[in-house]
């Protein structure tokens, strides 16, 4: 809770909002002014209003209502009266519509920020390095982009709402020091001290609120995604309920934690207009029968106190609320200034081709010194060879590859394609000539159609092509006239037809290189040597390098390598 109260939730704020932002939220805080200035006047002009209700000469004794009522030609003071009271009526009614248009602005401001951050956390993840994507946490990134953003939103509007409300509460009390200095700094010293005193109990509460809803829901992610992931698993050991017991005890954590945090921000209200109300009414009863000043004067001075303190308690009140909302998210205005304040990768696009080889010059890779995954790896890849690399799991044969597609950067040695290093500024479009085809195939809910395409512009020629190369125009046929979705990762197709899809995915724009990281080790032989047959014959053309822990999958390769002990040995 510390960090609330220092630079750093401050600096935070600050973080996640860029220049328009920080302009936007200027003139929100200058239109609080405003409402300020306006709520002010309305509480002002009551006060003479009710003061020439309460005696009509009023009217004619202060020279500036007799400067009006000169000026208007008014031919009695009931008239004046009724008039002022128009007016007043009107003034509410414009200051109402005001109101509305300047919380209108502050949704604008704060929801757009919702918008605008999702986007960012986004951006930020499909920019991230592999290297720092290997440790992300799932359930942590999809919390942070739906649920933390939100809040953060939730917290701005609280913080201008806070704002906004302080001012009011700032020019109505130097307003009742003008009326009554010793009688107002009664009443102050007596309600800062039941303020702090609430200040503190709510603070404490809903630091423990706010950490049990985080936690809570993050493991609630992590029990939806491991729920996604690992559904035949679920069943076939019967887990059902274990994970449901799980999940419902996080769910009633969150929602305690809600309950809890709606209950205390109502507390302050209760509490403040109880006590507010109560010292009203005994002051009006001592100004009424203990001052000796005149039953009118007493009206007055009474009506001044109670329409500044009726305005004032619920400024307060929304202060306090507000303030509790802060608390009971601030921890999303944290936990979202450190994910974009990570390092992105953005690639450049100088033009690169493959016209005679892929060459390594002593590459080499490990996460932690001294202990390596490859060490001077020198190797040469011709253009159009057929090349495999087999060696146990967990050899580096999967470093390898993603070292090829600039996921991961060499420690030492590196990457030339012809003659130019794969560096940073050809990374998009070194990319743009490899087709990918995974161990692990993402099939979303969609057509087939949108599988291959995954996000691309449709080029129907391109498309046509990928299909007949990989062999599912059947397939394509048959889901066009029922327009189907092929299920949560392709739940509604055989192994086999989702290999097909995967490799029509990785053809799609015609790519120079096709690697396939054990691409086909989940399939049975039969069908793994179908498609790998349809695959070298498609794409006699292009330089394919296959990754296996199988010898007959890359049997047919011009060369095959073994990764051992960190260096590729080629396989005679």
């Amino acid at each position: 809770m510390k960090d609330f109260y220092n630079n750093l939730f401050i600096k935070n704020i600050i973080s996640l909002l860029d220049k328009r932002d920080r302009i936007f939220f200027i003139c929100l805080l200058a239109l609080s002014v405003v409402i300020s200035m306006i709520e002010f006047v309305g509480i002002s002009a009551i006060i003479p209003f009710i003061s020439i209700i309460t005696d009509n000469s009023i009217v004619i004794n202060n020279r500036y209502l007799h400067y009006f009522y000169d000026f208007f030609n008014f031919q009695s003071i009931p008239d004046f009266i009724i008039i002022f009271g128009l007016l007043l009526v009107a003034y509410f009614f414009f200051r109402g519509f005001f109101n509305l248009f300047y919380y209108h602005m502050i949704a604008r401001f704060s929801y757009g920020r919702y918008n605008k951050l999702s986007n960012k956390l986004f951006r930020q993840l499909l920019y991230s390095p592999y290297k720092k994507f290997q440790h992300l946490d799932s359930s942590s990134i999809y919390r942070s982009i739906l649920n933390e953003t939100i809040n953060t939103s939730q917290l701005l509007v609280s913080l201008l709402n806070i704002l906004s409300e302080s001012m009011i509460v700032i020019l109505l009390y130097f307003l009742l020091l003008y009326v009554n200095l010793k009688a107002t700094l009664i009443i102050t010293i007596f309600f800062l001290i039941l303020i702090i005193t609430v200040f503190i109990i709510i603070t404490k509460k809903m630091e423990r609120v706010s950490i049990e809803r985080s936690n809570s829901l993050k493991t609630a992610y992590e029990i939806l995604a491991n729920f996604f992931y690992n559904f035949k698993f679920i069943k076939l050991i019967s887990s059902e309920n274990y994970l449901l017991k799980n999940f419902n005890t996080n769910i009633n954590t969150i929602t305690k934690a809600y309950t809890k945090s709606y209950t205390i921000s109502n507390l302050p209200r209760m509490f403040l207009e109880t006590i507010g109300f109560s010292v009203i009414i005994i002051f009006f009863l001592y100004v009424l029968f203990y001052n000796k000043t005149s039953l009118s004067y007493a009206i007055t001075f009474i009506s001044i106190y109670v329409l500044a303190l009726y305005r004032m308690l619920p400024s307060f009140n929304r202060i306090l609320s507000n303030y509790n909302n802060i608390l009971f998210n601030y921890k999303s205005i944290e936990i979202i200034a450190n994910e974009l304040m990570s390092t992105i990768e953005i690639g450049g696009n100088k033009p690169v081709s493959l016209n005679n080889y892929i060459r390594t010059e002593n590459l080499t890779f490990y996460y932690k010194e001294n202990s390596y995954i490859l060490k001077n790896v020198n190797i040469e890849i011709r253009k159009s060879a057929k090349i495999g690399i087999i060696g146990k799991s967990g050899s580096g044969k999967s470093t390898f590859l993603d070292l090829l597609m600039a996921f991961l950067k060499p420690v030492k040695g590196k990457i030339l394609i012809d003659n130019l290093e794969l560096n940073n500024d050809i990374i998009k479009s070194w990319r743009n000539h490899i087709g990918y085809i995974p161990q692990n195939i993402f099939l979303f809910n969609g057509t087939i159609e949108e599988n291959i395409l995954f996000g691309r512009e449709l080029d129907k020629n391109l498309l046509l092509k990928a299909v007949k190369q990989s062999h599912i125009e059947h397939l394509i046929e048959k889901n066009a006239k029922s327009n189907s979705k092929i299920g949560e990762g392709g739940l509604l197709l055989s192994g086999g037809e989702r290999q097909r899809i995967a490799i029509a995915r990785a053809l799609y724009g015609n790519p120079d290189i096709l690697i396939m990281d054990e691409a086909t080790n989940s399939l049975d032989i039969e069908v793994e040597n179908e498609i790998m047959n349809d695959i070298f014959r498609e794409c006699a053309d292009k330089t394919i390098i296959i990754v296996s822990h199988r010898l007959n999958t890359v049997e047919r390769c011009d060369k095959v390598f073994t990764l051992i002990n960190g260096d590729l040995v080629q396989k005679l």
